[in-house]
């Protein structure tokens, strides 16, 4: 009956000396986990920074664009008059059916 305690009592020992070893093993593991997250939550911050910057950019150059191409409308609108002064004053219209016609 000794023997049967004192092998109980070694068998023990070597359990309490595992599970000391599992409970610092699982405790790393968390730390690990941990610090991941916050890596990942530090580069997600830094996406998110850059993301809200190209969103930034992106407006910024669809409002100077489309004011732009506004400018552009207005000024192929006054060159096509401009064209169309000058084609009556010179006559070209009809130069260019002579012209035509003589082909």
């Amino acid at each position: 009956m000794d023997e049967n305690v004192k092998a109980l009592e070694a068998n023990l020992s070597t359990l309490s000396k595992e599970l000391v070893s599992l409970k610092e093993l699982i405790a790393a593991g968390f730390t690990k986990v941990n610090a991941n997250f916050g890596v990942v939550e530090k580069r997600l911050a830094v996406l998110e920074k850059k993301i809200n910057e190209l969103n930034f950019k992106i407006e910024n150059l669809d409002s100077n664009t489309s004011s732009g191409l506004n400018e552009v409308g207005t000024k192929i609108e006054s060159l096509t008059d401009e064209i169309t002064k000058i084609s009556i004053v010179t006559k070209y219209d009809e130069m260019y059916k002579n012209q035509k016609g003589l082909n």
